[in-house]
């Protein structure tokens, strides 16, 4: 294959792939935010991360699992989405997109 067509390609498939990503995370951001709980939502390196805080209840889990399940936005589907307590990304600033919903995580 010639190396211009491969890398036009390339370069599309991935801008393809980013425009997927944005739309997932803007429908996740827009979903989550009809809930107005303490999540900070974080697009970095081609996923998805939820952020609730340490040790945050269970029924926060159940919520956010129950209202992305209704929006039929899948969770293991590329872009992935990890619901997580915590993360050092955060704190280095390493991320395409971060949204605060309910003034962002907090911990418990």
């Amino acid at each position: 294959m010639d190396k211009k067509l491969w890398n036009k390609i390339f370069n599309e498939n991935k801008l393809n792939e980013s425009s997927l990503i944005k739309k997932k995370f803007d429908k996740v951001v827009n979903t989550l935010s009809k809930l107005n709980l303490p999540i900070t939502v974080i697009y970095d390196n081609n996923s998805i991360e939820l952020i609730v805080g340490m040790n945050a209840p269970d029924e926060l889990f159940d919520k956010i699992w129950k209202s992305l399940d209704k929006a039929k936005i899948d969770l293991d589907k590329i872009p992935k989405i990890h619901i997580v307590g915590g993360t050092t990304t955060l704190d280095r600033k390493e991320y395409e997109e971060i949204k605060r919903i309910g003034r962002g995580h907090k911990n418990y």
